[in-house]
């Protein structure tokens, strides 16, 4: 049986690897000959589960991102929509401010 310690370090070596390498992986433990098949398939799942935890990250991390550009897009909506309320009023006044002082001028 194998101690803690030499467990956490599997686990981080299957973290560290890429999805597709932790996919061989599953493949080349069910297929070992040298157990018996249960044998395999429990260490094919071992195999599994490390690729379930690093699929599980890869989406947190697209969560976090998509949650970051979401806060940004409502952020600029509320000031396209502040600017937007604040300014358009305004046109009008400063243009027939401009058109009054040059009647003024004449």
């Amino acid at each position: 049986m194998k101690s803690r310690s030499e467990i956490e370090k599997e686990v981080k070596d299957d973290l560290a690897k890429s999805d597709m390498q932790l996919l061989v992986d599953v493949h080349e433990e069910i297929l070992r000959d040298n157990r018996s098949m249960p044998e395999n398939l429990i260490h094919a799942q071992k195999r599994l589960g490390s690729l379930s935890v690093r699929l599980a990250r890869q989406t947190e991390k697209l969560n976090n991102r998509l949650l970051y550009l979401t806060l940004v897009l409502v952020i600029l909506t509320a000031l396209l929509f502040f600017v937007s309320f604040f300014d358009f009023p305004k046109i009008p006044i400063l243009c027939t401010q401009r058109t009054n002082q040059g009647d003024k001028n004449r």
